[in-house]
């Protein structure tokens, strides 16, 4: 009988890949035809209005769309459970192809950004879902209650969301996915989301993992350049999560965000028009984890999270909230929570508890849940100007929540008045508070290319920037051993991994970095280059920006900060160049 059962199974399943189709998308396609080929291609349009019974027949679970490079637009005006964009259960859409590929890992890639690495979501033939929401309406949305993992994969999600207001019912999200879902090598960009906040019960994240389902993966993703402004005019408290929300996963394997890449967004909270007297439950302002009832836990890891900007806009009775950008939080239950080898950088905060890392156990005092935070670098994060890098609100009295290896450029661990963390517990180690903040020195983080800039940065430097780190960062080797197996960019991590996103990078910083120029013709004195000649000087910074310039009047050039410079000295037959290194 078993045999038999087996054989049915088997059966069934070549029978439902013998019939799977693939539909091809262009934005140039067809309003009709069968979409068999790239060369009878329909467009998106045609491809939503498809419906059962017609011909072609709309997709069904175990299908695939391929949809080529260009910009589709989506519109929604009126709210309701389906996006502009409802995904079918079961069905994977793959964007950016050329349009005379075969399968998704035939679709080209490059440097798009220009900052020397070619990562998973830069696509050369680029597939752009550019959604108009109003009304209260939503954009992508997924309802997959199918077993099979389906996939959205090569996209990029742009658009404008002018929500009259996010507590409508149905809308309170611009983009949800769920269940067996893997949202992979997409990128979620400029968006402009604004609305006002008028019910005290509601979450209204910009991106959900939806609460309730598990099995949901976010990996290889970019988020940035994404303003999102929530205006309040609430009476009482809400629990809000504003911008990615890793929500619960309930008796399924956990919903994960891995190997991603969180940049220069700006998220405000206005509360000045309400009248809440208190902001406790304003969560993870960029990335909020929780697990408050479920039986698997959620994860984020091998994630960079930098140069963001959030703010609180406080009313006469709240003038701070409670959140942080990164946030986990669970009440009183077993579950774990997880931020493992992520690295949190440059972010700014105004009005909020702390700009880095914020972990809450049960504000009840009761039992603590099973938190591992562990080997993260937390740096030059800072809350209304001040290094924030690191809080937690209550003690850690259970050996099961694990806080280790985590490394930070100052902001010890902090409390928000509460209770003391109890640095004593055994499982509370390996914590270091005194990296050097200006990448050099004995116990400085020596990133590849760091951003210099705290927060929103507008000239492009931000996406030139890269947070690999050198063979002697202090940041090599600090780490305990873990799941993760490999780093962001697949490396493989050692049995003593490296604290952050990135285990070192072999090839970084190589070569011979010497304080003179060929024939001597500068000195460097703590951070004063000095020209022996009357040749002007240029100083340029790991980023390649112009920091300092000097005449051939000036002799000298004055740098606020240590590390990597290229100088640049114009004589009068040539121009020579040396890399050097100021502390």
């Amino acid at each position: 009988m078993k045999k038999l059962f087996f054989s049915m199974l088997c059966i069934m399943a070549c029978s439902s890949m013998l019939h799977a189709r693939t539909y091809y998308v262009k934005s140039d396609g067809s309003a009709t035809g069968d979409p068999t080929s790239w060369a009878s291609a329909i467009t998106l349009t045609r491809l939503i209005a498809l419906t059962t019974g017609t011909t072609p027949v709309a997709p069904v679970s175990g299908d695939v769309v391929y949809v080529a490079g260009g910009t589709y637009s989506l519109t929604k005006s009126a709210p309701s459970a389906a996006g502009a964009l409802g995904t079918v259960a079961g069905v994977s859409y793959y964007g950016s192809f050329a349009g005379t590929e075969s399968a998704p890992s035939e679709r080209a890639t490059s440097d798009v950004d220009g900052n020397g690495i070619v990562e998973p979501w830069e696509f050369t033939n680029q597939s752009i879902l550019n959604f108009t929401l109003t009304n209260s309406s939503s954009g992508l949305t997924t309802s997959n209650a199918s077993a099979i993992v389906t996939n959205i994969n090569g996209f990029k999600l742009t658009g404008t969301n002018t929500a009259s207001d996010f507590s409508t019912t149905n809308v309170r999200v611009t983009m949800r996915i769920s269940k067996n879902i893997r949202f992979e090598n997409n990128i979620v960009a400029n968006w402009t989301v604004t609305g006002s906040i008028t019910a005290t019960s509601l979450t209204a994240p910009f991106f959900e993992v939806y609460t309730g389902y598990g099995n949901t993966v976010v990996h290889n993703c970019l988020f940035e350049k994404n303003t999102i402004t929530y205006t309040s005019t609430q009476s009482a408290e809400t629990v809000f999560h504003p911008f990615i929300y890793l929500g619960t996963a309930i008796t399924l394997n956990r919903n994960v965000m891995s190997n991603c890449v969180v940049r220069n967004n700006r998220v405000t909270m206005d509360y000045s028009g309400s009248t809440v007297t208190s902001a406790n439950n304003q969560r993870g302002l960029l990335v909020s984890i929780q697990s408050p009832s479920a039986g698997y836990p959620t994860a984020l890891r091998n994630t960079i999270i930098h140069n963001n900007d959030v703010s609180y806009l406080p009313n006469s009775s709240v003038t701070s909230c409670y959140g942080a950008p990164v946030y986990v939080y669970n009440a009183a239950t077993t579950v774990s929570d997880s931020i493992i080898n992520s690295t949190i950088a440059n972010n700014k905060t105004t009005n909020c508890s702390s700009a880095g890392i914020k972990f809450g156990m049960d504000l009840g005092g009761t039992a603590a849940p099973n938190h591992f935070i562990m080997n993260n670098v937390m740096y030059n994060n800072k809350n209304n100007g001040s290094i924030s890098n690191f809080e937690a609100n209550l003690a850690v009295p259970d050996a099961s929540a694990m806080i280790k290896n985590n490394i930070c450029n100052g902001g010890n661990f902090t409390t928000g008045g509460i209770i003391p963390l109890v640095n004593s517990n055994s499982n509370v180690t390996g914590n270091l508070f005194d990296l050097s903040d200006d990448n050099a020195g004995t116990n400085g983080a020596f990133f590849n290319r760091p951003t210099t800039a705290v927060g929103y940065v507008a000239d492009g430097t931000v996406e030139l920037s890269r947070w690999l780190i050198a063979s002697y960062s202090y940041l090599k080797g600090k780490g305990i051993a873990t799941l993760n197996t490999t780093d962001k960019s697949g490396r493989a991590y050692l049995s003593t991994p490296s604290v952050g996103a990135y285990e070192y990078d072999a090839s970084f910083y190589t070569g011979n970095i010497i304080n003179t120029i060929n024939n001597n013709l500068i000195n460097i004195e703590g951070r004063i280059i000095k020209s022996t000649t009357q040749s002007s000087m240029d100083v340029y910074n790991s980023v390649g920006r112009l920091v300092a310039t000097s005449s051939k009047n000036e002799t000298t050039i004055t740098l606020k900060n240590g590390g990597i410079y290229i100088v640049k000295i114009n004589t009068a037959n040539e121009n020579k160049v040396q890399k050097i290194f100021v502390k």
